[in-house]
């Protein structure tokens, strides 16, 4: 019996703990690359094990602006599929979007080399709408220029980028 299933051709190692590892780089990269902003933003990080901070990756406070940020990696093409994204991920970044909190996705496409960030607002109702999908990232965002794992993210103190198309409320 065993003679008529196709043999599976296993990687050596284990491939999820080789995704987790490279998960734990680009969000190290992404950490530096933040700090190296000016003005210095504070950075909150979400800490996982202990169920506290924030509902998303970081939290880069800037003057005027709060970013809410969740970091994916896209091993190959150009799409981040909606399943990427987890319900409290989905939830948090609707929550904190808004004219003062711009929330997004900063996305790097390992097989491009590429890096690109993605206002959440353009993309929530196609990603909340329950459909199967995926985020066509090179059509959607803005290039973060890069060298490897060296980011300029100086577009995250462009508060004109960020406000366009929002109304603000409050004061």
């Amino acid at each position: 019996m065993d003679e008529l299933l196709p043999k599976r051709k296993l990687k050596p190692g284990n491939p999820q703990k080789r995704r987790q590892q490279r998960g734990v780089e680009w969000e190290s990269a992404v950490r530096r690359s933040f700090r190296s902003l000016r003005p210095h933003p504070r950075l909150i990080q979400k800490l996982v094990s202990s169920g506290e901070g924030t509902p998303f990756d970081y939290l880069v406070i800037l003057p005027g602006l709060h970013h809410g940020v969740e970091c994916k990696r896209v091993q190959h093409g150009a799409r981040l599929p909606y399943s990427a994204l987890t319900a409290p991920e989905r939830k948090g970044l609707s929550a904190w979007d808004g004219y003062w909190t711009p929330s997004s996705l900063l996305v790097r496409l390992d097989e491009l080399d590429e890096v690109w960030t993605v206002r959440w607002r353009d993309v929530r109702e196609r990603v909340l709408s329950g459909e199967r999908g995926s985020i066509p990232v090179r059509g959607m965002g803005e290039r973060i220029p890069n060298d490897g794992l060296k980011l300029d993210l100086s577009l995250y103190a462009d508060r004109a980028f960020w406000r366009e198309g929002v109304e603000p409320c409050g004061p």
